[in-house]
């Protein structure tokens, strides 16, 4: 904002100052009523792309004794109220300096202006300065500093600023070859990816993997990653190539192409159903993404590569985090893939990338890099560290109405993914001053988050508050929707603990942000063998085959047990206290005695494969309805004859 402030109040013949602080950005201006008013305006109408404008608040001042608009420095004192800015793609401007070979940053990878480029990532403390980013120790060559320096230059005051001369440098290591540096680095890595080779590549927020769609690619990727069976999202051009692989939507294009540049989750094109299912097997849906660095573009401006996808993976071993620092780096098996390029700069936090699901209008699905800090309306928020859960963990920060979520962070039982999450909850305590008045966090005694929580506020001397897992799950539903008044939300999920101790997953709840009262669930079945209740469907199969004396139910032969396994098994369900009314134990179940479903290799792969067979028509939708069971205390809804129904009549 305060390059764009100054230059608008020089064209207003303004006098005054500029300067970020703690609680976002001030301005002493002094001229005519008219100027002023025309000043005023023109901030909202006329502001940069990537600002965001929350408020603007005027007050009476005494007058500024200077003879012109500059840009003053930035204090540290008060309340920290600054938005920090979310990382942006490459501009168009940087993109054809780049292209432009009688320019200085001509083929440069790591170009950016005020427009575009890392911000969060890079940033170390508040305010945003130089000084306080993973660029602090790049001293500024002579014509960078001009640049930066002058309120008409598109470089005006961008911290991140950088050129070959003095910015940080580009390197390429490939199997028993010396290092490469500059353009020589990136022909490298292109070198690498045309001949089939697999790449780690070091982006915005962490490292990729990356290679062209190949069945020996992707076996290679899996074997490193320790990921059998999860989809990989992959990258293209532009947005035409884009629809050449999946269905897109005005706004699925709109959000695909942002300053943002998330991953759209799409359904996929049968004209690329092979390549898909090599990418992303087991489901109708495939993950695009376009490129957001330069880095990116170079490697698309390859003749060789042009009109490729790629598969662009986080860089991670199985359930652990994406890696993002040298020490991560040092520890991750680089021996196996064929190229690694990395740079200088230090990525300052692990931002992954963010996932939309295609929709009229597209919905998060992960929140992480393009989105993340941007804070969002939360009318009534009081000032709040909310821990969240295990799984997908993301924190919240409550601050004057609005909610501060933070990026995914992953399954909390990693401890790398653990260790992220503990530093950036202080981290972003101290980044954005908050003074918690108290600590939320899951009702399950035993979560990682649950035990943080009781830490900060131990430390913080604030009450702490435990929260229903499933009530966190409509509370959160109607905050994003700045609904207010009570509703009924059905709560479609996997695991939950309950109010009664049992496991909740398929509830229906009349809820406020408040409060909540259980209406109706789904029936309770038997929940055995821990956490391998959740990774083998023909355990919730059989625990409903038993609930309705059914184990010589035809479908039972598509189970992946023998007869004698079941029938231990079943006796197993009978026996278990445990009760659970899991839908997505449901979904695994109905899976299974499809014959969709083997071993959950990753989180809902066979709800996701239920999904599939559902939208390709490969599912009736004459089944019986689930019958609703008035127990006298709550609803209970009994898919028993539809699980009858099923077996009897196939898909």
């Amino acid at each position: 904002m305060r390059p764009f402030v100054l230059r608008l109040a020089r064209r207003e013949g303004l006098t005054g100052e500029v300067r970020n602080d703690r609680r976002g950005v001030e301005i002493l201006a002094s001229g005519s009523e008219a100027s002023l008013r025309r000043f005023r305006e023109a901030l909202v109408t006329e502001a940069p792309a990537l600002a965001r404008i929350d408020a603007v608040e005027v007050e009476a001042a005494p007058a500024v004794s200077r003879s012109r608009f500059i840009i003053a420095h930035s204090e540290g004192a008060g309340a920290a109220r600054v938005a920090l800015t979310p990382d942006a793609a490459t501009c168009e401007a940087c993109l054809l300096e780049m292209r432009d070979s009688t320019d200085r940053r001509h083929g440069y990878p790591l170009i950016n202006c005020t427009e575009c480029g890392p911000r969060f990532s890079l940033v170390t403390g508040v305010p945003y300065d130089r000084q306080k980013t993973t660029m602090a120790n790049f001293a500024l060559c002579s014509r960078c500093r001009a640049e930066y320096e002058n309120p008409e230059d598109r470089r005006f005051h961008a911290q991140p600023v950088c050129c070959p001369e003095c910015g940080p440098a580009l390197r390429v290591t490939r199997r028993e070859q010396a290092p490469t540096e500059g353009h020589l680095a990136m022909r490298a890595l292109c070198d690498a990816l045309a001949e089939g080779g697999i790449a780690l590549i070091q982006g915005l927020g962490g490292f990729h993997l990356a290679s062209r769609i190949s069945r020996e690619a992707a076996e290679r990727l899996r074997r490193l990653k320790r990921r059998d069976a999860k989809p990989f999202a992959i990258m293209v051009r532009n947005v035409d190539v884009a629809r050449a692989w999946v269905s897109l939507g005005q706004a699925g294009a709109s959000a695909l192409s942002s300053h943002r540049r998330p991953i759209v989750l799409a359904p996929r094109r049968e004209e690329v159903e092979a390549e898909a299912e090599i990418v992303a097997p087991g489901t109708h849906l495939l993950g695009v993404m376009l490129p957001y660095t330069p880095i990116h573009h170079l490697i698309f401006d390859d003749p060789r590569l042009r009109d490729t996808a790629l598969v662009m993976t986080s860089a991670n071993l199985a359930h652990a985090p994406m890696v993002y620092a040298k020490e991560d780096l040092a520890r991750f098996p680089r021996q196996e893939v064929d190229c690694v390029l990395d740079h200088d700069r230090e990525i300052a936090r692990r931002l992954d990338d963010s996932i939309l699901r295609e929709a009229p209008v597209p919905r998060p699905v992960r929140r992480a890099r393009g989105y993340v800090p941007e804070a969002i309306a939360a009318p009534g928020m009081p000032p709040l560290l909310a821990v969240g859960g295990d799984l997908k963990n993301a924190f919240c920060l409550g601050r004057d109405e609005e909610a501060l979520l933070s990026a995914h962070h992953g399954d909390l039982a990693h401890p790398a993914a653990r260790a992220n999450f503990e530093a950036e909850i202080e981290r972003w305590l101290d980044f954005f001053d908050v003074e918690p008045s108290g600590v939320a966090c899951d009702l399950h005694p035993d979560f990682a988050s649950t035990r943080v929580a009781e830490r900060w506020a131990r430390q913080l001397a604030v009450p702490l508050l435990r929260v229903q897992h499933h009530h966190a799950h409509a509370a959160s539903l109607l905050a994003e929707h700045g609904e207010r008044r009570a509703a009924l939300i059905a709560v479609l999920d996997g695991f939950g603990y309950g109010a009664d101790g049992q496991t909740w997953g398929g509830e229906l709840l009349l809820a406020t942000t408040g409060g909540f009262r259980r209406i109706a669930c789904l029936s309770p079945v038997a929940a055995f063998g821990g956490d391998r209740y959740a990774s083998e469907p023909h355990r919730p199969a059989l625990a409903w085959l038993a609930r309705i004396d059914a184990l010589d139910h035809p479908a039972a032969a598509k189970l992946e047990t023998d007869r004698e396994r079941q029938l231990a098994l079943s006796k197993m369900a009978a026996m278990s206290p445990a009760r659970s009314t899991s839908a997505g134990r449901l979904f695994d179940a109905v899976g299974a005695l499809l014959g969709l479903a083997g071993t959950n290799r990753f989180e809902a792969e066979t709800a996701m494969a239920l999904e599939a067979a559902a939208q390709r028509g490969m599912i009736r939708a004459d089944a019986p309805r689930f019958e609703v069971v008035d127990t006298g205390e709550l609803l209970e809804l009994d898919p028993s004859n539809f699980l009858r129904w099923r077996g009897e009549h196939g898909r």
